[in-house]
């Protein structure tokens, strides 16, 4: 019997990271580099009528497709959002209206699946174009094609990888099956496609927890003769519980932990600051301008990091200015940005690697 289960089909791209970086740096790099520096609001957008692409068909001929969605499917959206933020995690969203603000830029184009760039993936992605498609109904009643489809892509968006792929889960696949099954409909897949999202195992240093989590919401249900091995799941099929696994909360506070409120440390021109942290987590600073013009922020050592400028509203939210990251190169992270006097600004610095011990710092002038 044909399944009914639709998936999410990430569209893979291949690591820019330079050949002949030490194993270690590389597989942190890998691990880390998708993720936003924490206390950043990702916010996001839905194209509107008008906003669409042509496909090209088996004749030949070409189809406009639409990319806006109804006015269910947006809410359907926004309330994943909501669900992933009410985690008590230390990202926010908000929607805007201007695709030129948003750091997720969702469309529903009907018959191009459900997909997401991969965390800060979507910098690299042209404003004009998604980083994000809903391709079926998602406001079903079905838990696996509708909240969950919007609860995973949202996953994905803020930098998590499929966890059916996790290394540590042992799953041995009747390819033969999988490839049989995802060829047709609903997903219509190419080899390469299934290969990619299912039947490849990603790499150890590419997944978060040292588990295999079956029900995290960023696992796929399979039918049943699909996985031999483990053997219960080959006469039962695999079927997460639905919505957020406590493996998924837990995972999810780590990286991007609610921080309380604190003073933080306040830069002052000229002077450097120890950047000493363990791979992977983060410091915050703030800085306040005693006169309108360019400053330079720049770090000093051999890391491997995005630093990250923001704006302090009067509301107290953060507006994204200007980051870089030097990550694989041998290259400082260097920011040249127009600062206001008197404004407060947050320079927040994520390590991704860093050599035990190497002396590090971040200075601005």
């Amino acid at each position: 019997m044909k399944t009914s289960y639709r998936y999410c089909c990430l569209k893979h791209k291949k690591s820019n990271l330079p050949a002949g970086l030490e194993k270690t740096r590389f597989a942190l790099l890998l691990t880390n580099g998708s993720k936003w520096v924490n206390g950043t609001n990702l916010s996001y957008y839905f194209f509107e009528v008008g906003a669409g692409s042509y496909v090209k068909n088996e004749d030949g001929t070409t189809t406009w497709k639409r990319w806006n969605g109804s006015a269910k499917e947006k809410e359907k959206v926004r309330l994943g959002f909501k669900k992933w933020e009410a985690l008590g995690i230390g990202l926010s969203f908000t929607e805007v209206k201007s695709r030129e603000e948003a750091d997720i830029r969702i469309g529903f184009m009907k018959g191009d699946g459900c997909w997401s760039c991969v965390g800060r993936e979507s910098w690299s992605v042209s404003r004009n174009q998604r980083t994000m498609n809903f391709g079926w109904d998602i406001t079903t009643t079905s838990r696996a094609n509708g909240i969950d489809t919007i609860l995973h892509e949202i996953g994905h968006a803020i930098g998590f990888q499929h966890e059916h792929q996790n290394p540590e889960g042992g799953i041995v696949w009747d390819e033969k099956a999988v490839y049989e099954n995802l060829f047709g409909d609903p997903n219509f897949w190419s080899k390469t496609d299934i290969r990619d999202n299912v039947l490849t195992p990603l790499n150890i240093n590419d997944v978060e927890g040292s588990g295999w989590d079956p029900d995290s919401i960023m696992h796929y249900p399979f039918e049943p003769k699909l996985i031999k091995k483990p053997e219960k799941y080959y006469l039962k099929g695999l079927t997460p519980k639905g919505g957020f696994s406590s493996r998924d909360i837990a995972t999810v506070k780590k990286i991007y932990p609610k921080k309380p409120g604190r003073k933080l440390e306040k830069l002052k021109l000229m002077d450097t600051y120890t950047l000493a942290l363990e791979n992977a987590e983060q410091k915050d600073f703030s800085f306040t301008p005693l006169e309108n013009r360019n400053y330079t922020i720049q770090t000093f050592g051999k890391l491997d990091a995005v630093v990250v400028v923001m704006e302090k509203t009067t509301n107290n939210s953060l507006v994204y200015l200007t980051a870089d990251d030097n990550s694989g190169t041998d290259k400082n992270a260097m920011i040249n940005v127009s600062l206001k006097k008197g404004k407060t600004y947050l320079i927040k610095v994520r390590v991704f690697y860093r050599k035990a011990k190497d002396p590090s710092v971040i200075m601005i002038w």
